[in-house]
């Protein structure tokens, strides 16, 4: 039993204790959960919830319903957590999100597409836990990100997004036949091809601008470079006309201000890959990921119930440091605000922060 409204629970879970007594939650909703339940524990959770209590064997409510919010802690599963469900405020396991259409990113497809090939069924069998949950849920699945990307490391012709589209349906209900495949028709493609060209006019001053970079961040630098370096990747962005917070720019500058030591799990570094030689089809793979936060937050001023799923744990976890809110759109640009925090841009402290920030206030 499933609901599209958040009032209605959204998933069963039944927990029992060493004792014998048994719990039957009737979930509605979660607080997102942190940056560290997602590159730490990875499969032990303190999920915060709004829910019903019901078929309560054992204790003195037996046989009401009650509705709690609280805290479950240390729910453990069987294995890490396969897909991040990015919502407003961080993410959640996807059984967690709730009802909620969903959009799916390329690697999302690509792992379904491996399991029904057969080419990734243990996979599967150490999932099936997540992936029945989520059958429960009966979502509803978008693979416009899928169809955007493409696979020829550049952005598709018209028919090629089609295409994809379709294929990408094709995958998802293949391996997950409880889904709901979103439909498109002429018009519907022809609107997203248009936003999705819009958003790739600046493709080529990004590309230009990552590949300029790739080697001021190739290595930490120096106290002594530090500055340097920043002024010269400020002027190439202004040359190229990027503005604050461009995603790329973000990006960048997290990987120019990470911890001396390299601590801590380096998301934008993981996306951005720079290398010695930073071909444009290495550009375009790791803007394509940029580009899939963007394209969310652009579609969340239409429906800010979308969530975005993803197998890629460094863009989750970008997406978690961001923390973007109130995302608008207008001409080509995606805007959002964000609060960013010394999480992001480690190497700077809370007062050095605000320097950087005041700074592309006034570029």
């Amino acid at each position: 039993m499933t609901s599209s409204r958040e009032s209605e629970p959204q998933l069963w879970m039944r927990f029992r204790s060493e004792n014998g007594k048994e719990v039957e939650l009737a979930f509605r909703s979660a607080k997102p959960l942190t940056y560290s339940d997602l590159v730490g524990t990875r499969n032990d959770y303190d999920i915060e919830i709004v829910g019903d209590l019901i078929n309560v064997k054992g204790l003195p409510e037996n046989g009401k319903t009650r509705t709690v919010r609280g805290k479950i802690k240390e729910i453990s599963f069987g294995s890490p957590c396969p897909i991040y469900g990015l919502v407003e405020g961080g993410w959640l396991p996807l059984p967690f999100v709730g009802s909620r259409p969903f959009l799916v990113d390329r690697n999302v497809v690509i792992m379904l597409e491996r399991i029904r090939k057969g080419e990734n069924g243990q996979y599967f069998r150490d999932n099936e836990w997540w992936f029945s949950r989520w059958q429960e849920v009966s979502p509803t699945i978008n693979p416009v990100l899928y169809a955007w990307e493409g696979d020829c490391r550049r952005s598709p012709t018209y028919e090629e997004f089609c295409d994809s589209f379709e294929q990408g349906a094709r995958e998802i209900l293949a391996t997950l036949p409880f889904a709901k495949v979103t439909k498109f028709e002429e018009e519907n493609y022809k609107a997203v091809y248009e936003i999705l060209q819009g958003m790739s006019e600046r493709l080529k001053n990004e590309s230009e601008f990552l590949r300029y970079a790739s080697a001021l961040i190739l290595h930490r630098s120096g106290d002594t470079d530090l500055e340097k370096h920043r002024q010269n990747l400020g002027r190439k962005a202004k040359q190229l006309g990027l503005r604050w917070p461009s995603l790329v720019l973000v990006a960048v500058f997290s990987c120019l201000y990470e911890s001396r030591d390299s601590s801590g799990y380096l998301a934008a570094r993981r996306i951005l890959k720079p290398a010695d030689t930073y071909a444009e089809n290495d550009a375009y793979n790791a803007l394509s990921d940029l580009r899939a936060l963007e394209l969310y937050m652009a579609l969340r001023t239409v429906d800010q119930r979308i969530a975005l799923a993803t197998c890629d744990l460094a863009q989750a976890a970008f997406w978690r440091l961001l923390r973007p809110s109130s995302p608008g759109y207008s001409q080509d640009s995606v805007t959002f605000s964000a609060t960013f925090s010394t999480e992001l841009f480690p190497r700077l402290s809370k007062e050095q922060l605000e320097d950087f920030l005041d700074g592309w206030s006034r570029h």
